[in-house]
């Protein structure tokens, strides 16, 4: 070995690693703007009432409001808007089977009944 020549040892090479992984992760945690998540599917509560099919249309098209009429009671699905999305046309058919009814009645709030037409 000649003066002034260096060989580096694997665990130099361990340590040189480490510290440019940290130095990355600094300057990246530096430099990145503080971006905060957007809350999702906040919406304020719906009052709870009865009420016509009519009105729970123009919930759903004015207000957008992901409203679920299940044995003619309505649960509100507007926190849980990917679920609606997925299974729009069933919700809005009105043909919700049985098994719906312990998923809504667990999950989503009641917040009314379907007032029948004369």
């Amino acid at each position: 070995m000649q003066i002034g020549e260096y060989e580096p040892t694997p665990i130099d090479v361990t340590l040189f690693v480490i510290m440019l992984v940290a130095l990355k992760r600094i300057v990246k945690w530096l430099l990145a703007p503080k971006i905060e998540k957007p809350a999702k599917y906040e919406v304020p509560a719906l009052e709870t009432k009865d009420r016509t099919m009519e009105e729970v249309r123009r919930l759903r098209d004015e207000e957008n409001r992901c409203l679920v009429v299940v044995h003619d009671k309505i649960y509100d699905f507007s926190t849980s808007q990917d679920l609606y999305d997925k299974n729009r046309d069933v919700f809005e058919a009105k043909i919700c089977g049985d098994e719906w009814v312990a998923i809504c009645e667990r999950k989503f709030p009641h917040v009314g009944n379907v007032l029948k037409q004369n």
